[in-house]
């Protein structure tokens, strides 16, 4: 089976839109028999990406956007999620951290993203945007 399905998305920097994508995505994962556990990490990491996009991308102004593309392919789910903060961080730092932090909560976003997904690539284009892009092997039910 040769699979090669794309969905994209604009939305306002409001964490209140994220369940309209998650739900977009589930139903085409599910239409194409994924995994239920890769289903189930795929919603994951689109929740922390496109929540961190959100309030430390563009700091949670609405005004500005996040955009989302997803595709499924064959053997893999890619994932890109930009948002137009153009704020730039060291992602490294933050998963050191994360192993270390015994404070609060949140801070672990990248440590987790790593966890779930094979690849996980940030481009920043300072004070215009941060593109975060995601891969995951996949499975299918048989």
């Amino acid at each position: 089976m040769k699979l090669n399905k794309k969905l994209i998305f604009n939305i306002p920097s409001k964490v209140s839109e994220i369940k309209n994508i998650r739900d977009q995505i589930k139903d085409l994962c599910i239409e194409n028999k994924v995994n239920e556990f890769d289903v189930f990490n795929i919603q994951l990491a689109l929740d922390e990406a496109c929540s961190n996009a959100i309030e430390h991308g563009c700091m949670n102004k609405p005004e500005m956007d996040v955009q989302v593309i997803f595709k499924l392919r064959t053997d893999e789910m890619v994932l890109a999620v930009s948002d137009t903060g153009g704020i730039e961080f060291n992602p490294e730092f933050f998963e050191r951290i994360a192993t270390r932090k015994t404070w609060g909560t949140g801070g672990r976003g990248i440590f987790l993203l790593k966890s779930i997904c094979d690849e996980v690539t940030f481009i920043f284009i300072p004070n215009k945007k941060t593109i975060l892009f995601l891969k995951k092997k996949i499975q299918y039910q048989k």
